[in-house]
């Protein structure tokens, strides 16, 4: 109970009595075991999240993720550099509200698309089409939104470009 009590994912755990050949000694064994496949385990999730946050990052489109209790946020690079400012200028300045509030008229929808126009640190306006998604748990909870932000015309060249390649 005492070796319990001082683990913690991803730390090395205290001596356990593994040498023993009673009972304690193969529940030290099994908890031993059990304790390194979860550390396993968690290095692999963070190694994944480390890629996913790198891929979301560098997509060439604005992603935000609001947690319904205001403070789990996420404001991906490339939309930090399009629009010049921090992670939590974005989420604090009342420019961005209307990406990050779910209308009332929408209320039952888990999506909702729109248009908005925003002011890039390029200093033009940029029409964005704006994709939001309710985040539900596995009981259906709701828990958050993540929203996606696309440049309309830098798309539409993108398009074209593509078109001309062909």
């Amino acid at each position: 109970a005492n070796a319990l009590s001082h683990f913690e994912l991803g730390q090395a755990l205290p001596p356990l009595p593994r040498h023993r050949g009673d009972e304690i000694g193969l529940l030290s064994k099994s908890f031993a075991a059990m304790t390194s496949k979860l550390n396993q385990q968690v290095r692999e999730l963070h190694a994944s999240e480390a890629k996913l946050r790198t891929i979301l990052d560098n997509l060439p489109l604005g992603i935000w993720l609001l947690g319904i209790d205001q403070e789990t946020r996420y404001l991906n690079k490339s939309f930090r550099d399009d629009l010049g400012l921090d992670e939590q200028r974005f989420f604090s300045d009342p420019r961005f509200a209307p990406l990050l509030q779910w209308p009332e008229e929408h209320i039952t929808s888990d999506e909702l698309t729109s248009n908005e126009s925003l002011r890039f640190n390029d200093g033009e306006q940029h029409l964005l089409e704006i994709h939001k998604v309710k985040i539900r748990s596995l009981s259906g909870a709701l828990i958050a939104m993540i929203g996606i932000a696309i440049d309309i015309p830098e798309r539409r060249k993108a398009d074209k470009t593509l078109r001309s390649s062909e």
